[in-house]
């Protein structure tokens, strides 16, 4: 009788486990989404040796697409045009003023990860590998008069001036996370993210002056998502 109960109760167990399942795979559905975002992106550039400089606010803009195949996870890909750089900034000479700006082409690949918080809202984590190609570079200088002419040359130029950056190819990885607002007309993705370059700007052979000139990049961005079809799992 004992064991009579025990398996009347791992059955009604297992009816109740591939109940919930049942019911966790007709809510969950597979999706594709396609999009467009835009953004302000914040720039440095990791120099070694180190040079004074403040971070260059400037533009990012491109299109987006996703594909959750799991509950919580899915992948997130974009094709954008992002600008970085850097501007020079000397506290000794504040009318001195130097800015490299720099343009990308970037597509991050990333691993994306979501908790809903209601039924409109989520969190959401992007992580993962980034590539670029630089596509143009533009610097500019003011001119600086020394009212002191006894002060020492601190305008001189630098071993970058005049020197587009010779390594076009740019790699690293970028995450960050957000808040997705699903409605009726499409889904509106607000996200911060940091990027951090593992690849350099310029050479740095033991030859060169440069060590080190990685990218560095925070972007903030909205992304709208237009509303689709969802297929069944």
């Amino acid at each position: 009788m004992k064991y009579s109960k025990l398996i009347c109760l791992f059955a009604v167990l297992i009816c109740f486990s591939a109940t919930c399942i049942a019911q966790e795979e007709h809510v969950f559905q597979q999706n594709w989404s396609y999009g467009v975002n835009r953004g302000m992106t914040s720039s440095v550039v990791n120099f070694t040796p180190k040079i004074y400089q403040t971070r260059l606010n400037q533009s990012v803009g491109g299109f987006s697409i996703r594909y959750i195949g799991e509950k919580y996870f899915g992948l997130h890909g974009e094709l954008n045009l992002s600008q970085r750089g850097w501007r020079e900034s000397k506290d000794s000479i504040p009318t001195h003023k130097y800015t490299m700006s720099l343009l990308y082409a970037e597509l991050p690949l990333l691993t994306h990860v979501y908790f809903d918080l209601g039924t409109r809202v989520r969190i959401i984590f992007n992580l993962g590998p980034q590539i670029g190609f630089l596509l143009s570079a533009k610097e500019k200088e003011n001119q600086v008069v020394l009212e002191n002419p006894n002060m020492p040359n601190e305008t001189k130029p630098v071993q970058y001036r005049g020197d587009k950056p010779q390594n076009k190819f740019d790699w690293g990885l970028t995450g960050g996370g957000g808040f997705e607002l699903r409605t009726g007309i499409g889904s509106f993705v607000l996200e911060g993210r940091y990027y951090y370059g593992l690849s350099d700007i310029y050479k740095n052979s033991p030859s060169d002056f440069y060590a080190g000139s990685a990218n560095q990049v925070t972007t903030v961005k909205l992304t709208y998502f237009l509303p689709r079809k969802n297929k069944k799992e």
